[in-house]
Parts: structure tokens; C-alpha cells; sequence
């Protein structure tokens, strides 16, 4: 099999989700710094530690630069967004749950132009949803020979989080779409997109289906890509498996 290609009948699908740090100076809900580099668990307070009886006061900066970002793709931005608890158990999600948004995100149905067709026509990858929430901490596996350590620096960071329709057929394609969106948000002063500092973490959705069929095949999601490289080595690896289980008759578990 050569690389990013499919036997005959399957078709790769993939769709993005690209967590993109803002350019602030504090936090999403409180008034600590975001500076990168700082002794761990340095930059926390009673809010994003997830004290009880702390109040998030919503950051205005934040959400500027996160309109800023949908109008640069498009997108149309909602008068009204809700924000919403996303629960889950991690050790560097100190409440219990993130701040995020849900039914109601800040902004949806944009684009972004990756190419050329064959056509001469472009070749556009739609975006689904623009939405805010906070960013996690950090654990951190390399400090103690026994143990897991955990930095909450970055818990409460402000983070735009940016949804592909599954528009995306081929790694060149969901590097392309990587890169573009990287140059977008640095043009316009939202992010740093700075990959090696964890400014901008792309997940990835891969599926594949039988060509002609419209209804997608089961997804896997390989979390926290940050770099094109990964991407790539990443579809690659996965469109494999998947086509070599399905041709042995077996079937796609969706997994992360």
C-alpha cells in the first residue's frame, strides 16, 4: 500500500479539531498569567485551581480575539453563545469538568481555501463550529522515576477550538488545511500558533468507507498532534489499520 492511499474501494474521510491558544495576556476566567515558561503552578489562583466557592469573570479580550478568528474564516458569528459544562475525570482538570460551549458556540459555517482542484476550481475544507473554552493543565510523566506530576499553569488558558466538516480525503489535504489555518491566525493576531509550545494542538477524526457510499464509517480520534509531521504519520498509520481490519472482516471500534 503507498502512503495515504486506500485500496481501490475505500475511501479515507477525515475531519480536524484544532484547539488554538489565544493572545492573552491572562486567563479565560480570572486574572492570572498565561505566560509560557513560568515555574510550575506558578501562575494559578483560586479560579482556575477549582477552589470551591470561586467565580470565573468571563476574560473581554478573549473574546474578541475568538470573534476575531471566525470572521478571518468566514464564519458567521452568533449574537448570543452559551457556555456549558463539559464533565470528565483527568488530573489536570482540577474542577471536574471544562468550560466550554455546546449547542450554542460562538460562531459557525466558514472556510478555508487549501488548493486548487483539477478543475482550476478551489479546493475548500468547510468549518463546522468556532467555539471558546479553557484550556486543562499539563501532567507531566518525566520528572519522578514512580510518578505523574501535575502542572496547572495552563488550566484556564483561553482556547479557541475549531471543527472541520469531514470534508478532508488525504494527509496532504489535512496538512494543508493545518497549515493554512496556523498562517490565518497568526495574520490575524489571534494566536502565536507556536506548535512546539502547545499553542496549537490538532486532533485528528479518521474514518474510511466503501467509495460511493454516503454514510461515514466509524471514527477513531488521535488526540494532541502538534506538529504537521504527526499529522501526516498519524493518517498514514491509522488509514492502514483500518483498511487492513476491515479487509479481514472485522470492524472499526470508535476509540480515541
Amino acid at each position: 500500500m503507498s502512503r495515504t492511499s486506500a485500496p481501490l474501494d475505500w475511501e479515507l474521510v477525515i475531519g480536524l479539531e484544532v484547539h488554538c491558544q489565544l493572545r492573552t495576556r491572562s486567563k479565560i476566567f480570572c486574572g492570572c498569567s498565561c505566560a509560557f515558561g513560568a515555574a510550575p503552578n506558578a501562575n494559578t489562583c483560586p479560579v482556575c485551581l477549582g477552589l470551591p466557592g470561586a467565580l470565573p469573570v468571563l476574560n473581554a479580550h478573549a473574546v474578541t480575539l475568538a470573534t476575531r478568528a471566525s470572521l478571518a474564516l468566514g464564519c458567521t458569528v452568533h449574537d448570543t453563545s452559551v457556555f456549558a459544562r463539559k464533565n470528565y475525570f483527568y488530573p489536570d482538570l482540577p474542577k471536574g469538568y471544562q468550560i466550554s460551549q455546546f449547542d450554542r458556540p460562538l460562531a459557525t459555517n466558514g472556510a478555508v481555501v487549501v488548493g486548487i482542484n483539477p478543475d482550476g476550481g478551489p479546493r475548500v475544507i468547510r468549518v463546522h463550529r468556532v467555539h471558546m473554552e479553557e484550556d486543562a493543565g499539563k501532567s507531566v510523566h518525566d520528572r519522578f522515576a514512580d510518578a505523574s506530576a501535575i502542572d496547572l499553569n495552563r488550566a484556564g488558558t483561553p482556547l479557541v477550538e475549531i471543527v472541520s466538516e469531514p470534508d478532508i480525503r488525504s494527509a496532504a489535504d489535512a496538512v494543508s488545511y493545518a497549515r493554512r489555518l496556523k498562517q490565518i491566525l497568526e495574520y490575524a493576531e489571534v494566536s502565536d500558533a507556536n506548535m512546539e509550545e502547545g499553542s496549537l494542538r490538532v486532533d485528528v477524526n479518521i474514518s474510511v468507507r466503501r467509495f460511493g457510499d454516503d454514510t461515514l464509517g466509524t471514527k477513531t480520534e488521535i488526540k494532541n498532534l502538534n506538529s504537521f509531521s504527526a499529522i501526516e504519520r498519524a493518517v498514514e498509520i491509522e488509514l492502514t489499520r483500518q483498511c487492513e481490519v476491515l479487509e479481514s472482516g472485522g470492524r472499526i471500534e470508535q476509540q480515541t
